[in-house]
């Protein structure tokens, strides 16, 4: 309890200077606010956004057990034998390549596992 109360006050502290004390012609919140508006800034942000997109989406994808998206056919490529329901099927069956395959879950083993993360996820917020 002693260490909450002592990071509550170093925290509410750190908040008081960063907005409170001058440094040149800004606050030190002022001075990070004036260099995230350049353009330089904005670059990294919009550049850093592109290249870890991909990344986020796949991430995402794989937690929650979606397969991956079809890949997207190009205008001018040739048309191929039309697909029967049964690889529609197969192709809503696959899974995302995680690597070398370790084992099978059921849908009631994912849900129980995604049950068992939250709580973990929720013991750890409370400590």
């Amino acid at each position: 309890m002693l260490k909450l109360l002592a990071f509550v006050v170093l925290f509410a502290g750190f908040c008081w200077f960063g907005t409170q004390i001058q440094l040149g012609s800004h606050t030190l919140f002022g001075h990070l606010h004036a260099i995230a508006e350049t353009k330089e800034s904005q670059d990294l942000f919009d550049g850093t956004k592109q290249s870890a997109g991909p990344l986020v989406n796949d991430v995402r994808r794989r937690i929650a057990g979606v397969p991956a998206p079809a890949p997207v056919k190009e205008p001018g490529a040739a048309a191929s034998a039309p697909a029967d329901e049964t690889t529609h099927a197969a192709a809503a069956d696959r899974r995302p390549d995680g690597g070398a395959a370790q084992e099978t879950l059921t849908s009631a083993e994912r849900r129980r596992l995604r049950r068992l993360i939250s709580s973990a996820e929720g013991a750890s917020a409370r400590r």
